[in-house]
């Protein structure tokens, strides 16, 4: 247990803290990264947790490596650490195993910006147009304001009927983006945005899966961010007003954590009951 010497007061407190749910919001520079390496480790070396049983997710492949390294340092080789990923690589998890029950196949393809912009090419020789760098930024903004504010366009991506999938067409913008949904849906292609919002669909429709999910983990989950509210963590994390709705949100029970790296930081936690199922969420930037 020598890891936990080198934690002060509050990180020990946060990483020991095992019964119900826990949340965490801390700046930069606090020892956010050490606090759930630590935790994890506590986790399956005292408490006895299986590591199969413990999702650890974080935004960038880079981050979910380095937390995998520093993890397998602590606890070492043996341990099964495959849940330590991406939001997205969980999604696609997720997909795999059981996208088929809202009618999409598991062959799926995923589809990065190079091939997005190949698409809109094509789309635009159609319409005559010429695509831009400044076009093609405009364009993808359009396509994902549509997909987060209309997530329903799942259930029409994954309808083996044709049918239109925007509400209403009305500008030759809308007609581009219709087009470039409807050649997604031929090819069965899906962007990190639709990875996200294609789980989100099939835990909505398919709580068979969902009980699955937290069944397998059910001994210990904890996670960076709730996935419920990643499109509004990563939209309005953007601006410090954005995140401090989200807090306003959540105030119930907090209490404020004190550590000592680097520069004067805030940590907070909360335990309790919670309103959706959030276990922990750390803030990447000083409130």
């Amino acid at each position: 247990m020598n890891y936990l010497s080198t934690l002060n007061e509050k990180q020990l407190e946060a990483v020991t803290t095992t019964e119900g749910y826990l949340r965490v919001i801390a700046g930069a520079g606090s020892g956010k990264t050490k606090l759930l390496v630590s935790r994890y480790a506590y986790l399956v070396k005292e408490y006895g947790i299986d590591s199969s049983n413990i999702l650890c997710v974080t935004f960038t492949n880079k981050a979910a490596g380095e937390m995998r390294r520093r993890i397998r340092s602590l606890i070492g080789e043996e341990y099964d650490t495959s849940l330590i990923c991406t939001y997205h690589g969980f999604c696609v998890r997720v997909l795999r195993e059981d996208v088929e029950k809202i009618f999409y196949p598991k062959e799926f393809q995923i589809i990065d910006g190079s091939q997005q912009k190949a698409m809109l090419g094509d789309i635009y020789q159609k319409f005559e147009l010429k695509l831009d760098h400044a076009s093609f930024e405009k364009v993808m903004k359009q396509i994902g304001e549509f997909k987060s504010s209309n997530q329903d366009y799942v259930q029409k991506m994954c309808d083996t009927k044709q049918c239109q999938i925007m509400p209403d067409i009305r500008s030759l913008d809308d007609r581009i983006v219709e087009e470039f949904l409807q050649r997604q849906k031929q090819v069965y292609a899906t962007d990190f945005q639709d990875l996200i919002y294609f789980t989100l669909d099939i835990f909505n429709r398919c709580p068979e899966v969902l009980a699955k999910c937290a069944d397998i983990k059910s001994s210990a989950m904890f996670t960076i961010c709730n996935i419920r509210i990643i499109r509004v963590w990563m939209w309005d994390a953007s601006v410090p007003d954005g995140w401090k709705g989200i807090r306003k949100e959540r105030k119930d029970g907090s209490r404020s954590l004190k550590t000592s790296r680097r520069e004067k930081r805030t940590l907070k936690t909360v335990s309790g009951k919670p309103q959706r199922i959030p276990t922990v969420i750390l803030k990447s930037r000083t409130i």
